[in-house]
Parts: structure tokens; sequence; C-alpha cells
């Protein structure tokens, strides 16, 4: 079993917002046949199912996924996150959490293995609350604020802009096709696919 988690706000004001990616994510990959989102005993709500056959028609080598939307606040994250796995009798490595970040330029993706919260208030409150980093991340670049002085609160917690919106949409396309490789075991054919970029910009700075 893998659990995606997407994280977000709940409620209708904050749905458009940059914080809320994860969430986006989340309900692009539970759009699949048979996922529907239900409350669970954790607080969250939860969609259970397999993953579609591959594009080549073979079928994933895991069995039951759970797509994850916590329900508290984002800073709350990993209370309903951690009554979830232990219910199940998860460790953190079956964990794959999907996120806004500041540090990626807007639309950009990024899979990380491991690693600390960066100020993310929802990695903070999961790692807090499992004693753990060590479970996957897809990373989907908001970008920093564009004027000097801005806050960076108000930023992640404010819509799109209309120029931006097309690149966003495309990227929750990528991140849910990434989230989807790393909950079948595809854990280096999507980070060799999906972290190119990066890799490409290191090479140019080393030289």
């Amino acid at each position: 079993m893998r659990v995606v988690v997407g994280l977000g706000n709940p409620g209708a004001r904050y749905e458009e917002t940059r914080h809320n990616v994860g969430f986006r994510v989340a309900d692009r990959l539970a759009k699949a046949p048979g996922y529907v989102f239900r409350a669970d005993r954790s607080g969250a709500l939860v969609a259970a199912g397999r993953l579609p056959p591959r594009p080549d028609g073979s079928e994933g080598a895991v069995g039951t996924i759970l797509i994850v939307k916590p329900q508290g606040f984002m800073n709350l994250s990993g209370e309903e996150v951690g009554r979830l796995l232990r219910w199940h009798r998860l460790a953190a490595d079956a964990l794959i959490v999907v996120h806004d970040d500041l540090d990626l330029e807007p639309g950009r993706i990024q899979i990380k293995n491991g690693g600390g919260h960066g100020g993310h208030n929802g990695l903070r409150s999961i790692i807090d609350h499992l004693g753990t980093g060590a479970f996957t991340r897809v990373r989907v670049g908001i970008g920093r604020p564009p004027r000097n002085g801005e806050d960076a609160a108000e930023y992640v917690l404010s819509p799109f802009t209309k120029t931006e919106r097309p690149l966003i949409e495309e990227a929750v396309g990528r991140a849910a096709e990434a989230a989807a490789m790393l909950a079948e075991g595809r854990t280096a054919e999507a980070m060799n696919r999906f972290n190119v970029r990066l890799r490409r910009a290191e090479s140019e700075e080393a030289n």
C-alpha cells in the first residue's frame, strides 16, 4: 500500500490559492476510475483504489493506493497523516507528500526523498508527528513573491495570476503523473524524468 497526501487548506476560500496545489494534484490523481473521496476516521478525506493501467497496458506492481486530503489546516496536516499511517500500520516510507514550493519556479516539478521541512508548515507538521522526514515529496514550484518585501504567507494564500494558471494546470497534471509513478514503486524512473531540469541546471553551474 502507498499513501499519496496532497497538502492544502480546506474550504472554498482557499481552493484557488498557491498553497492548495497539493489538493489539486490529489484531485487530479483521484479522477482515475474507482476513486471517491470519503471522510476517514483520521479526519482526512481519503480515496482508495488502484491506479489505472500504464499506457502500454501493463498493471502497476503496487496494490491499494490511498489518496489523502487532510482537512485540518496546513499547519495541522501531520495529525491526520499520523493517525492514518498508524491505523494502517504503515511506516513513513509508504508516504508520498505533494506540496507547493517557494524555492522552485512556477510550474517546475521536483521529486525529493527525505529531508527537512524547508519552512513549509505542512511538512513541518508531518515530520513532527511522524518523528522523521524519511518520506518522498513531490514539490510543485510556485516561485517567490515577485515584489520585494511582499509577505510570503500572504503570497501563498493568494490565487495564481491569469498568466500563471495555464502553467500551473500543466504542472498539476505532471505532478499527478509523478505521484502515480512513485506509488507504483518507479522512483528512479520518476526522478530521471521529472528532475532532469534540476540536473542540467546544476551541471551548467558547475561548468
